[in-house]
């Protein structure tokens, strides 16, 4: 293998573009287009912002090629804690002001904002819909299917065949996405299996395959590849299925729009890994740190403040004061709990491997 470099600016600079893809659709579309989530709506932008779901997308194809690169040389352990580090500091931070703001702030008379002690409760251990709570945002469900990820992970780490198998873990994982998907069709095994999403997660390890062995992609990785890739395209169709079904309006499928759309995002990830850097890498550090905790509070938080800022700033006002705020409290996350609350697990969960395992210290690495 090649010798990696320790960071790729690049890729934190498109994490961000995600985040900021995710934050439009949702302050310009998804918030407008359910009643009272927020005071107005912006149809001068909607019909672009809109199509911005797919930094969603984005994202689980980043986190394969990330997760995949996490995994080297790291015992299961070692993989887990990290991941626990990084998640859920910024998590709990996040939530519980959303649920503060939500407690105090809400209109009346809109579900998603009611809150209560139970719910609160429920979201600490992020599986809060197993409990039979919503999330305190809507936007952690793919936080959750993140953490199974992460989770089927650690455990094909520790049964030792995460690298020495892991074309046939992936063929396997999309066989069983398509017979779920298009056969079987079973909620349960779409959460535990994260069917639905499969493909996205498979683009990115395939990625990283080809860049951290610096050579062209296998005839299997090419085969792979495509199957994932199809299992994408069937995602964005259900996906404009539900915003006509849930939001009453969505454009109409294309098959050529959406593989277009899949490219880009390809070629897009392909261009943050080999690509030499595009700004200082301080710069692209401090927004990559910007883009988890901005992605936690942005929506029902935003929200909140529109409604109380659209009185006297007006719509666009209220949508830069939104913006404005939520990345502000990002940045604040970021640099301040974050860091603490890292170190924090880190050092209980070193704790524990040193009396479990005490050759099995852990260090941080995103």
């Amino acid at each position: 293998m090649q010798k990696q470099p320790i960071r790729l600016p690049n890729l934190d600079l498109l994490r961000i573009a995600a985040a900021v893809m995710v934050v439009a659709f949702h302050f310009a579309y998804r918030g407008p287009a359910t009643p009272g989530w927020t005071p107005s709506a912006y149809p001068e932008i909607s019909s672009f912002a809109q199509e911005l779901w797919a930094g969603v997308s984005l994202f689980f194809m980043i986190s394969g090629f990330v997760i995949a690169w996490s995994a080297e040389k790291r015992d299961p352990f070692a993989f887990a804690l990290s991941r626990m580090a990084r998640l859920y500091p910024a998590f709990i931070a996040c939530m519980t002001l959303t649920a503060v703001g939500m407690a105090a702030l809400a209109p009346a008379g809109v579900d998603e904002f009611r809150m209560t002690l139970v719910r609160w409760l429920a979201n600490l251990p992020l599986f809060s819909k197993i409990l039979g709570q919503p999330f305190v945002d809507g936007a952690y469900w793919s936080i959750v299917i993140e953490v199974i990820f992460y989770g089927w992970v650690t455990l094909f780490l520790a049964l030792g065949l995460f690298h020495r198998r892991q074309l046939w873990i992936l063929s396997a994982w999309l066989a069983l996405a398509f017979l779920n998907e298009l056969v079987v069709r079973q909620q349960g095994l779409q959460f535990l299996l994260v069917t639905r999403h499969a493909g996205y997660f498979v683009l990115g390890i395939l990625a990283y395959r080809t860049f951290s062995s610096g050579r062209r992609p296998s005839a299997a990785e090419m085969a792979i590849g495509l199957a994932a890739f199809a299992l994408c395209m069937l995602d964005d169709w259900r996906y404009v299925g539900w915003m006509r079904q849930t939001l009453g309006y969505a454009p109409a499928w294309s098959p050529a729009f959406a593989a277009a759309k899949l490219l880009a995002m390809l070629l897009a990830l392909n261009a943050a890994i080999r690509l030499p850097a595009l700004a200082p890498p301080a710069a692209c550090l401090a927004l990559g740190g910007l883009t988890y905790p901005l992605y936690l509070i942005h929506q029902n938080f935003g929200y909140l403040v529109m409604h109380r800022a659209e009185p006297l700033l007006g719509r666009w006002g209220a949508l830069a004061t939104a913006t404005c705020i939520v990345f502000a409290i990002a940045w604040l996350v970021f640099r301040h709990v974050e860091p603490a609350g890292r170190a924090l697990i880190m050092r209980l969960g070193n704790g524990l491997g040193a009396r479990f395992a005490p050759s099995r210290l852990v260090q941080v690495r995103s």
